[in-house]
């Protein structure tokens, strides 16, 4: 069992819980990632969760999965933190999206959560 897979997959499970479920408080912690110029501090932490990702991919059964995964996360933090500017923008046109939509987002988020977790557990 690899525990950075554990545990990235419960981060990635809850947030698509909190998509699915409450957009409205999801539209909330984007405002105040917003307001509060937390946005670099956001792509430093999924660069942190694709090294430790893409560090333990070879002890993982499906090594395809962690890497896709680690890979996306790992150009998504570094977006995050080159164009915080920009990120900023798109943010602000998600909090105004229709919360239906956030809902279908949240799938993917789901699918990603769902796979990091299959890869972590040991086969029997």
């Amino acid at each position: 069992m690899i525990f950075v897979y554990i545990l990235v997959s419960t981060i990635l499970l809850i947030s698509s819980a909190l998509l699915a479920f409450k957009p409205l408080l999801v539209k909330t912690l984007m405002v105040q990632l917003i307001n509060k110029n937390l946005i670099m501090v956001y792509g430093v932490v999924e660069i942190a969760m694709a090294l430790g990702i893409l560090y333990f991919k070879g002890e993982a059964d499906y090594s395809l999965i962690p890497l896709i995964i680690g890979i996306l996360l790992f150009v998504d933090g570094i977006l995050y933190v080159l164009f915080s500017g920009r990120k900023e923008k798109l943010l602000t046109a998600l909090v105004h999206i229709q919360s239906n939509s956030l809902r279908k987002m949240s799938f993917i988020t789901l699918l990603a959560g769902l796979g990091l977790l299959v890869s972590g557990l040991p086969v029997l």
